[in-house]
């Protein structure tokens, strides 16, 4: 009897040391999982804060008679002035005068949506930080 008891008990044993095993691999993969994640935020982010800067330089190009060309295919992707938050990042454009804008990327949470923010004017250069600092005219120009 008591040896049955005893593969009984070695057996709950050996079950509970297998469920460790998942839990921890299963963290793991989580973390991964989050990582990838916010780096595909990021990359979303950067791409956009491009895309955006230079539909608003064609669109503002265009709008000068003398050029004759038309930026209509490119106004829509120029946000309206204010905040949109989506794919982990806040998007803020602000519109200064006609001719001068800024549209800044920033994630909504450091280190899980996106580990950069993004910057740009209508200088055309795109500007990063990586600190968890907002970007500005005097960040860094993104390698």
């Amino acid at each position: 009897m008591k040896n049955r008891n005893q593969q009984g008990f070695v057996l709950l044993l050996e079950l509970m040391i297998a469920t460790l095993v998942a839990a921890v691999m299963l963290s793991a993969a989580t973390v991964g999982i989050v990582r990838l994640n916010a780096v595909g935020n990021q990359l979303s982010a950067r791409d956009r804060v491009k895309q955006v800067a230079s539909a608003k330089y064609i669109v503002t190009y265009c709008a000068i008679p003398a050029n004759a060309c038309s930026g209509m295919p490119f106004a829509p992707i120029v946000p309206p002035a204010g905040q949109i938050v989506t794919e982990g990042y806040t998007f803020q454009m602000t519109l200064v005068d006609g001719n001068t804008w800024t549209f800044t990327a920033t994630p909504v949470a450091w280190g899980y949506s996106g580990a950069a923010s993004f910057f740009v004017t209508n200088d055309q250069i795109l500007r990063c930080t990586a600190d968890g600092s907002t970007p500005d005219a005097g960040s860094p120009a993104c390698q």
